[in-house]
Order: C-alpha cells, then sequence, then structure tokens
C-alpha cells in the first residue's frame, strides 16, 4: 500500500502475499524495517495517540520504490528462467517414458 502503516499493520498485510502468518517472526520484520529506514528506502515517524503508546509509521521513499521496481524486474527474470527450467524438465521427463 501506498499509504504509511504501523509495524503491526504492515504484517497483517502480508497474508495478501500468501506469507504464512505463524512463520513471521515480528523481530524479524521490525529489524528489516531498522534497516530499510537506514538505508533510505522507508521513512519513518513516531505517532502519538491518547488511546495508547506511540508507535512508529512507515511509508515508502521514491528511492524505496525504485529499489522495490528493480527487485520486481529481477524477480521476473527468475520466474521466468524457472519457468524455462521445468518447462525443458518435463519434456525431457515425457521423452524418456515415451
Amino acid at each position: 500500500e501506498k499509504s504509511p502503516a504501523h509495524g503491526y499493520e504492515l504484517m497483517e498485510h502480508l497474508d495478501q502475499f500468501d506469507f504464512d502468518p505463524r512463520c513471521m517472526d515480528p523481530g524479524q520484520i521490525y529489524r528489516a524495517l531498522r534497516r530499510m529506514d537506514k538505508d533510505g528506502l522507508v521513512e519513518s515517524s513516531w505517532e502519538t495517540s491518547e488511546a495508547g503508546p506511540a508507535k512508529r509509521c512507515y511509508h515508502v521513499t521514491a528511492e524505496g520504490e525504485e529499489f522495490l521496481g528493480a527487485w520486481m524486474e529481477t524477480l521476473t527474470k527468475r520466474v521466468r528462467i524457472i519457468g524455462n527450467l521445468l518447462t525443458r524438465y518435463e519434456e525431457i521427463i515425457e521423452r524418456k517414458g515415451s
């Protein structure tokens, strides 16, 4: 999402991408967010409310969007390579079975 979010909110959205929530380590997520903040991929600020403790709110920077776009291109190429590999393997297996 483009809107700022708290770390816990971000973890809740990971199920949209088929991440198994039982395998998510909140500490690891927060360490990754801090590293991304340090690297300029996200920016964070403290958000306070009367209803509870202050929470750190994150939003993606322009540099973060560029990084994500480049990563998606890389993943797209890898998916294509893996698809070609699987297709070739299936062809070989079919020939062996004939």
